[in-house]
């Protein structure tokens, strides 16, 4: 190896990308990359997963059915780090202040996300309202 390989910068080859758009619309990649890089006279390759933009949460996923949207902050997270509701299915960031405690018949207490919070703490006056709101439309 002549000396002008030792101090090359590192190359950056991207392998392979995998798209994918969010419920608001953004646009997320997945980026399978490889580096190659001169250590001890040997070219040494890397290869690693980029997320571009990166998740809110810092993590890595493995592919994109790991990529949750938070229906509230609209902000992409790892599946691990997101609460989905068991009555609508809509997924929030683990923030106290997007989720709430109600109790169902036979269920017991159950975590829900804001919205369904408040449409089964609604008294009747409210949810007369958003009925006939729901008739306009």
């Amino acid at each position: 190896m002549s000396a002008n390989n030792q101090n090359q910068a590192p190359q950056k080859r991207v392998i392979k990308v995998k798209k994918f758009q969010t419920r608001s619309g953004q646009l997320v990649e997945l980026r399978w990359t490889e580096i190659s890089v001169f250590k001890n006279n040997q070219l040494t390759k890397e290869e690693y997963l980029e997320v571009v933009p990166p998740l809110t949460d810092n993590r890595i996923p493995d592919s994109a059915a790991d990529c949750r949207e938070c229906c509230v902050c609209i902000q992409a997270y790892h599946k691990d780090s997101v609460f989905e509701c068991p009555l609508c299915g809509k997924s929030t960031c683990k923030s106290p202040k997007y989720r709430d405690v109600i109790t169902v018949e036979g269920k017991g207490e159950i975590v829900v996300c804001a919205a369904c919070a408040d449409e089964a703490k609604a008294g009747p006056v409210k949810k007369l309202w958003r009925e006939l709101w729901k008739l306009g439309d």
